[in-house]
């Protein structure tokens, strides 16, 4: 890890608390994804392919879409926010505590799995 300051370098070892961190980031970060990608792809999946056919391809695109936009306008206040905690490349004191942030905000999209519908197989059988 560069410091910035004319050429000095602190280097920092893989089990340091910032290598800890960056692990412990890493694994949350790939558990995230799991439950992160495959709902949305779900949910836009099941929305698009309940449309009529002439229009489903063109919803998918268009849900799809807003997803990326959404990720685009997180990348933005990421750096928001990474600038307001001081992370400015050459101070990485408070790099721990945006790790830990930026990998449990990965799991706020969890609870959209509550909104994929149910198999509808199960709700006629019950009836």
């Amino acid at each position: 890890v560069h410091s910035g300051n004319a050429g000095l370098a602190s280097k920092q070892v893989l089990w340091s608390v910032v290598g800890a961190w960056g692990c412990a980031a890493t694994v949350v970060g790939g558990f995230a994804g799991i439950f992160t990608v495959l709902p949305v792809d779900v949910l836009v999946t099941s929305i698009s392919g309940g449309l009529n056919a002439r229009w489903s391809s063109t919803a998918y695109a268009i849900l799809l879409g807003l997803n990326s936009f959404g990720g685009t306008v997180g990348g933005v206040m990421a750096a928001s926010a990474i600038k307001a905690m001081g992370l400015d490349g050459a101070h990485w004191g408070r790099l721990p505590q945006w790790i830990l942030v930026a990998a449990l905000l990965r799991l706020v999209v969890f609870p959209l799995v509550l909104l994929l519908p149910r198999n509808a197989g199960e709700a006629t059988a019950s009836t």
